[in-house]
């Protein structure tokens, strides 16, 4: 069988069942030199934004294992030719499919509107400094025109590993990264370096490793994770963090850079199955925070972290950072708990750019818990937050479009957000696939 992709191709124009009819495809020549060193095999397309992926099949393994997953791969597909849902559409969705889109579009909503606000000298300054520039009001309004990086990238490509393969594949998601990766969507330099090394053929188990020797523990590995949450959902603790590390191997291995992953996956899929008014295991602040306390790994930074806010949030007595009947955008820097939250932000995240991911994830935990009833308020408290504002507004995005579904997502923010692959279309019918899983293992 073949499988055969849409020209023109940036990478490989060819799809043939000779493997010497693949040469011309320069990101898996490697791949394709050690296959045919065996036997016999069979490439298997799946269409990326860009580029093709290929996965090779041994022929000595039978013709028959290689029809489910040529099955996965006509799913996957078939989710870019679904009918494009319009904004009236998407806001009445409703069960888990609107928690997967409500989630995937949050993230993609908070990747957006914090793309603009990021300055590199944010990265090296502190709390006081941050806050100064973004006061007295701070963001004042959607960016036009919008534009996602990194952040949305990585998270829609697990989104369709996770879709294609049916489960968390460690060699599929570091396809799946490196098929849809664009150097000018905000990579981090290490990162760049991964999925070049990934494209030329390395394994996901090496490049893991290439930046430091003990792994990352950067947020990049939680900005993406919100699809496993949402796929494993119904898990249990164990399966779902074997999950994540599935995901992160290639990029991130350090212990804080899973836990912190692992407790953005948990704090999604808890969210996911409960309602906003209490009902479910997250239906309120106090009891999110519980929960991830007790899954989280004890006596590590990320479950300290989760001790702080569950104090933070006792003094605070539950309030909510948003003055009643103020607008989205305005009077949280002005309000007199913006000060508070910069203190408790400042416990939590001695890094002021949440570079590391349990602090990236405490600071998004409290976003969503100070605004727990107003999604477009928390994502936009994210962004305002400090030095690493897409990738924290894309983290919050997801937890609270995870809790409330999509009824929240206005139409200015639905129609500034970037169209074309790896855009809004694609987040939403990508969404609506992942919702169809329901992962045990």
């Amino acid at each position: 069988f073949e499988v055969r992709c849409p020209a023109p191709l940036r990478s490989c124009s060819v799809h043939a069942r000779n493997l010497r009819d693949l040469k011309s495809c320069r990101i898996h020549a490697k791949r394709i030199l050690n296959c045919q060193r065996r036997s016999a095999c069979m490439p298997c397309a799946a269409f990326r934004p860009g580029c093709c992926a290929l996965v090779l099949h041994t022929a000595a393994k039978s013709r028959a294992r290689c029809q489910p997953r040529a099955r996965r791969i006509r799913v996957a597909m078939s989710t870019r030719n679904k009918q494009i849902m319009s904004l009236q559409q998407v806001q009445g969705l409703t069960g888990h499919e609107a928690r997967c889109v409500g989630s995937l579009l949050g993230t993609l909503c908070g990747d957006t509107l914090g793309q603009p606000e990021e300055a590199p000298a944010d990265r090296n300054s502190g709390w006081e400094a941050i806050a100064a520039r973004h006061a007295p009001d701070g963001l004042t309004g959607w960016p036009a025109p919008g534009r996602f990086t990194d952040d949305t990238q990585m998270t829609l490509a697990l989104a369709r590993s996770l879709v294609a393969e049916g489960r968390c594949h460690v060699d599929a998601c570091a396809a799946a990264y490196a098929a849809d990766f664009q150097s000018d969507r905000g990579y981090a330099a290490a990162t760049i370096k991964v999925m070049e090394a990934l494209r030329g053929g390395a394994a996901a188990s090496y490049t893991g490793l290439m930046g430091r020797p003990e792994g990352s523990y950067g947020n990049g590995g939680a900005m993406r994770i919100a699809p496993v949450g949402l796929a494993y959902r119904h898990a249990s603790t164990e399966a779902r963090v074997a999950a994540v590390e599935a995901a992160l191997l290639c990029t991130h291995v350090h212990p804080d850079g899973v836990d912190g992953a692992a407790a953005q996956a948990h704090a999604v899929a808890a969210l996911s199955l409960s309602v906003p008014s209490g009902a479910g295991p997250a239906g309120s602040p106090g009891a999110l925070l519980q929960l991830l306390a007790l899954v989280t790994r004890k006596n590590t930074a990320m479950h300290r972290k989760l001790l702080d806010l569950k104090e933070a949030l006792f003094r605070a007595d539950g309030a909510e950072d948003r003055p009643s009947g103020a607008s989205n955008w305005e009077g949280d820097v002005a309000s007199p708990l913006w000060k508070a939250d910069l203190e408790v932000l400042q416990g939590v995240a001695t890094m002021a750019n949440q570079a590391h991911a349990c602090e990236a994830v405490a600071c998004a935990l409290w976003a969503l818990c100070r605004h727990w009833h107003h999604p477009q308020a928390a994502i936009i408290a994210a962004a305002r937050y400090g030095g690493d504002p897409d990738t924290l507004a894309a983290i919050t995005g997801a937890l609270a479009g995870a809790l409330h579904g999509t009824f929240w997502v206005p139409a200015d923010w639905w129609e500034g957000l970037e169209m074309g692959p790896g855009g809004r279309d694609d987040v939403v019918t990508t969404a609506a696939a992942l919702a169809a899983l329901n992962l045990s293992e």
